[in-house]
């Protein structure tokens, strides 16, 4: 409970310590040793410990209890997180045969393994194909990150006839953000709109409406958010869903509502409704030891009302106070940590000339969250060219600037005015490579 309590506090040097304790007294203590990794690698980009470390925690875990599905869909994440193909290729293998549900969890864990180079994909798509339902989500997903755009459609053509209603929604999320990888903004939009109109008020597509409305391209009137607000408002938290939900997951489920209307407000340029966001998401009352999610939706919300006002520093202190670990949450929570609040995070890196740490921002977004940094795929590769070309590194930039055109060469019209920024950023490069000396 006070590890719990530490990290929920963002005390991860407290909490380890605690796990460590109870390691020592008890070696064959598998929750501790799972806890312990757990923080090490969701927390350990703050704390400073490398991934190997929490590794070496969930084998241990796993050399005990074989068939524990967290460390098992651990040591895959991190396996891919580290690009080591040899220990992903065992993690997924030993992983998918043995789970339990493999629906959606192991399939987007699977879908991690296409980071580790294209030659590795048709043996993660071999190995899938073990798991019911899961393949097809994890193929699609893993195409797509590795922008393989036709190889995911065929995929998740696939997925549509399952007959399971949650896989076939999640599928049609996924397509509608690979429209928007592709440039076919639009179209993913009216996707996710008709899908919302058919789901009613408990529609889980307006999530993945409100993750679209956030990215920087896509054009929306005040009416327009106005109507999105209102359909977050009905949707998530209904009679029917709070009749299932444990009365623990209530809390969060509201925190993530109004953190979903707060960052709708801030791209509406709403400040008086986002400050209101603020207060209620301070208001939200926990069920016993049910994990406080409001005050990191309260930081990420600070960031963003900085942000309009100016204040660049203070809305960094704010972003990197919004850690969410990913156990907390009831499936909603990463939406925004992996996806939304990384990109804030670049831009505010960028805007405050730390370059470096912006490109190491932007390269996180594709593949840390799989299908949702998808989402700022053209944008990022139109940032790292301008970050590369600011630090004078121009053949990089000439790349970057290279990718955005081709990516969105034959986008919607409405994302042309970036591929023209793209165009021009690539042009001035090479004219500074002609004029500088070598």
């Amino acid at each position: 409970i006070d590890a719990e309590k530490a990290t929920e506090e963002g005390r991860f040097q407290t909490a380890r310590t605690i796990y460590e304790d109870d390691v020592r007294q008890q070696p064959d203590n598998v929750v501790a040793l799972l806890k312990l990794g757990d923080l090490i690698f969701h927390g350990g980009d703050r704390a400073g410990y490398p991934a190997i470390r929490a590794r070496q925690y969930f084998e241990r875990a796993l050399s005990l209890n074989p068939e524990n599905r967290e460390g098992q869909e651990h040591l895959v994440t991190i396996a891919a997180k580290m690009r080591d193909s040899t220990a992903l290729r065992q993690a997924v293998g030993f992983a998918v045969p043995r789970a339990a549900n493999p629906i959606l969890d192991i399939g987007n864990n699977i879908a991690l393994g296409a980071r580790t180079g294209g030659p590795y994909f048709e043996e993660v798509k071999t190995l899938a194909e073990k798991a019911p339902q899961a393949p097809f989500i994890a193929a699609g997903t893993a195409a797509m990150v590795l922008e393989d755009f036709d190889e995911a459609v065929g995929w998740l053509d696939i997925v549509d006839e399952s007959p399971f209603e949650q896989v076939r929604q999640q599928s049609l999320g996924f397509r509608a953000y690979l429209l928007v990888a592709k440039g076919e903004v639009e179209e993913a939009s009216t996707l996710l709109d008709s899908l919302a109109q058919d789901q009613g008020a408990d529609g889980g597509m307006v999530v993945f409406e409100t993750q679209l409305a956030l990215t920087p391209y896509v054009e929306m009137s005040p009416e327009d958010m106005r109507t999105l607000r209102q359909r977050v408002g009905r949707a998530e938290i209904t009679e029917r869903r709070q009749n299932v939900l444990p009365s623990k997951l209530r809390g969060q489920e509201e925190a993530f509502r109004q953190a979903l209307m707060g960052t709708i407000s801030f791209r509406a340029d709403d400040i008086t409704d986002l400050e209101a966001r603020i207060a209620n998401l301070e208001a939200i009352e926990y069920d016993g030891d049910a994990p406080d999610l409001s005050r990191h939706y309260v930081e990420l919300l600070e960031a963003l009302r900085a942000w309009k006002n100016g204040d660049r520093l203070d809305a960094l202190a704010h972003i990197d106070a919004a850690h969410i670990p990913l156990h907390w949450n009831s499936g909603n929570a990463p939406m925004l940590d992996e996806s939304f609040n990384r990109w804030v995070k670049a831009e505010l890196l960028r805007e405050t000339g730390k370059m470096e740490a912006a490109i190491t921002q932007y390269e996180s977004l594709v593949g840390v969250s799989n299908f949702l940094g998808l989402l700022y795929l053209g944008p990022s590769y139109l940032r790292r060219g301008e970050a590369y070309e600011e630090l004078g590194q121009y053949a990089q930039a000439i790349d970057y600037y290279t990718r955005a055109i081709d990516l969105w060469n034959d986008a919607d019209p409405s994302l042309q005015p970036f591929v023209e920024e793209a165009r021009a950023g690539r042009e001035r490069v090479l004219d500074k490579m002609t004029r500088e000396p070598s």
